[in-house]
């Protein structure tokens, strides 16, 4: 078995495995998986590269790296994939205002420091803002729809460069959707490991789910029609979504 680790916490592992009787069938490899080289091929791979960005820590490059090199044929990866998932929501009015110029925001910040930030409500405002936001912290959240599958990635299969999909939904309940969160779920095989679906994290989970706002909400009854497009972008990172109406 070889562990690999570039950072300084190789010297704590080690001494991990040595007070858990491992030395010996743990080795560890110091480096980037994708600068190593492994004395034989191994039968399964064990990764943590999710982050608060599912997709972001080149999860899918570090690990078709490894399928080249590093691993067998037929061999496990653990996680096998992930499904990134949106719940559409109304956002509060608080939240919006951390992170867009309204006039009551501008007003607040112009008797903190003293200084007029009046010109900032004539810009212009973006069609989205993102942020990262514990999901536990958005459980109390008005849902509008049941969750939509926006993509499911297997990690030894997928080649493109980019993920852009469009999904249609039903309101399941009438109100201003106005934001979607972006959660997943772990995949090892066909079974789901872990997820961040916010009733299903507490206050000690240390991910962050991205939080989508639209600046120009849309209106909904219950059975409302809309769709949500989402991207992602492998090659940048940079990611988006998008709301309509469908009736």
């Amino acid at each position: 078995m070889y562990a690999i680790e570039v950072g300084g916490v190789a010297r704590v592992a080690r001494s991990l495995f040595a007070a858990n009787g491992f030395s010996d069938r743990i080795s560890l490899v110091r480096g980037w998986s994708t600068e190593v080289q492994l004395p034989e091929r191994a039968d399964v791979l064990v990764s943590e590269l999710i982050g608060d960005e599912p997709l972001a820590e080149d999860v899918l490059g570090v690990t078709k790296d490894a399928l080249r090199r590093l691993l067998k044929p037929n061999a496990r990866l653990v996680p096998s994939g992930i499904q990134l998932f949106g719940l559409p929501v109304t956002v509060p009015d608080d939240v919006l205002n951390q992170c867009t110029f309204t006039p009551a925001t501008v007003q607040k910040w112009q008797s903190w420091y003293g200084l007029e930030f009046a010109p900032l409500t004539k810009v212009a405002p973006f069609r989205q803002v993102m942020d990262f936001m514990n999901p536990h912290a958005v459980l109390g959240w008005k849902t509008l729809s049941a969750p939509v599958l926006l993509a499911d990635v297997d990690f030894k299969t997928w080649q493109r460069s980019r993920l852009r999909t469009t999904v249609p939904c039903t309101a399941t309940a009438p109100g201003q959707l106005n934001g979607m969160i972006v959660y997943f779920e772990l995949k090892a095989g066909s079974n789901t490991f872990f997820t961040t679906h916010p009733a299903s994290t507490d206050e000690s989970n240390h991910w962050c789910s991205p939080v989508y706002s639209f600046v120009h909400p849309i209106s909904l009854e219950t059975g409302s029609q809309f769709e949500l497009t989402y991207w992602y972008r492998f090659d940048d990172g940079l990611s988006g979504c998008a709301v309509r109406r469908r009736d």
